[in-house]
């Protein structure tokens, strides 16, 4: 087990790695004190690890504040974790906020937790116009998102430039074009985007391949 530091320590850095290890751990209480006495240190970087830490234990408003502080210091990832706590309060109006927030200061992936917010607590029509105008930019997380929207309505929008559009950085719609391409007998392709999936230690990877092999490859 991780030992805990001495919470009288002076190290602020010490006490932010230190809680970065306990988080690791699952250890949250622990770490939420090594990272609250970073930050009464001076330490802001703290201040997103002490949100997260708050937010796994379940207090989503007390990790809300903490994630304000963090982007009133200059942490402009701050903003999404904003939004993941105001959702997980039920807060949908705060989220969207955060969100825009997060879109602002160019975020790579906030436009796609905007748009999955408003599919199901919001705009939907909205929605789906900041992903296309996102995938015209060519945000690769919008593309994805937008993809499993459109699967998961039935469209009959050919979703594969999507998907190949996200498959670096989507595992879902990396295994939703692998599932795509062997039925219609692109096996070997399919083959290799499922392999690059159980290299990152994706399960559905592993499940969808072992089919694959199983009914495909004998």
């Amino acid at each position: 087990m991780t030992p805990q530091p001495a919470l009288g320590e002076d190290d602020g850095d010490d006490l932010l790695a230190a809680g970065c290890d306990l988080a690791d751990a699952g250890r949250h209480a622990e770490a939420e004190a090594c990272f609250r006495r970073a930050a009464e240190l001076g330490v802001t970087e703290a201040l997103l690890n002490l949100g997260n830490a708050l937010l796994a234990r379940g207090k989503a408003d007390e990790a809300a504040q903490e994630y304000r502080r963090a982007a009133a210091s200059g942490d402009t990832g701050a903003y999404l974790n904003l939004g993941l706590a105001h959702e997980e309060a039920g807060d949908w109006d705060a989220a969207a906020d955060a969100y825009r927030e997060a879109v602002a200061v160019g975020d790579p992936r906030a436009t796609m937790f905007l748009g999955h917010l408003l599919r199901w607590h919001g705009d939907q029509d909205e929605g789906r116009s900041l992903l296309r105008a996102a995938v015209e930019h060519g945000d690769a997380y919008a593309a994805g998102e937008l993809a499993l929207w459109l699967q998961a309505e039935g469209a009959d929008e050919d979703v594969e430039p999507l998907l190949r559009q996200a498959v670096d950085v989507d595992g879902f719609a990396r295994n939703d074009l692998g599932r795509l391409l062997r039925s219609r007998g692109e096996v070997d392709e399919a083959e290799r985007l499922l392999r690059a999936g159980v290299a990152e230690g994706d399960t559905d990877a592993m499940i969808a391949l072992a089919n694959l092999l199983c009914e495909d490859r004998g």
